[in-house]
């Protein structure tokens, strides 16, 4: 299935539930209405996930959290957000923080000296990768990492 057909199915949900009246037109304005309902309800979900003691209550939870995602993912798309794209130049943007390139991964390990990251690699299908990691093992940027633009993704008048 899917992102746009699931995000339009958990929409469906806050519409039939009176949650969310219908728009013809998204603003600025509205989308940051939207947005702070939406994190509201996340962190209330969020807090459910995080207190879960068993595997069903955190698959529970995260499902939770996941299908208000969808309906923020919908409300953007509603507003004329090409979020599949995204997405994708998320994905793409995300492999800029791994090599294969050993010289490469040894000049971002030299760039990062004293910041508190290290060097890690990873063997997948017989090719070694690396990336730079913090003490908790969440990856993190080299120091040429570029950010994803989405501007040309945001209408105009949601700016």
């Amino acid at each position: 299935m899917s992102l746009t057909l699931l995000a339009k199915e958990a929409a469906f949900f806050s519409k039939a539930c009176g949650l969310e009246k219908s728009r013809k037109k998204h603003t600025a304005g509205t989308v940051k209405r939207d947005r702070n309902s939406v994190k509201k309800m996340l962190r209330e979900e969020f807090k459910e996930l995080l207190s879960a003691k068993t595997t069903d209550d955190i698959l529970d939870g995260s499902i939770d959290v996941l299908y208000v995602l969808l309906q923020l993912i919908n409300k953007l798309q509603e507003a004329g957000i090409d979020v599949e794209e995204a997405l994708r130049r998320v994905n793409e943007n995300n492999a800029s923080k791994y090599t294969d390139d050993y010289e490469k991964a040894c000049l971002w390990e030299k760039e990062a000296e004293g910041s508190g990251l290290h060097l890690d690699s990873t063997v997948v299908n017989g090719v070694e990768y690396y990336c730079l990691k913090n003490e908790d093992g969440k990856v993190c940027k080299p120091y040429d990492f570029v950010k994803v633009d989405f501007s040309d993704l945001i209408p105009e008048n949601l700016k």
